[in-house]
């Protein structure tokens, strides 16, 4: 039986993140939802720029052995989302960006 390592999650930091969110930027699962494919620069901006919004955290989750997510955590009440759905006080909402990552399974 296969069994999913433990996830962790650390702040993104910028600039060490930026290379590696960038590179999951170009990949054709997560371009047309983020619409950040292209240059580095611009990828590097729009993470300056969530990382300045109070209501929002940038995050890198990781399994055992490697970096597999970008997300996005944010109070819904401070974003514009807010305005698309009867969001209630304490809403908090998530954005993510998977890796594609190759996974061996092993039957016993």
């Amino acid at each position: 039986m296969a069994t999913l390592d433990e996830i962790v999650f650390h702040p993104l930091r910028i600039p060490a993140d930026i290379d590696l969110v960038h590179g999951w930027m170009q990949q054709p699962h997560v371009a047309p939802w983020w619409h950040l494919a292209g240059p580095r620069d611009g990828v590097r901006d729009y993470l300056y720029a969530r990382r300045r919004m109070r209501h929002r955290d940038c995050w890198i989750a990781s399994d055992s052995r490697r970096p597999v997510a970008y997300l996005e955590t944010f109070a819904v009440s401070d974003d514009p989302l807010a305005g698309r759905y009867d969001a209630q006080p304490g809403d908090r909402g998530f954005v993510e960006a998977a890796a594609r990552i190759r996974v061996a399974l092993s039957r016993a």
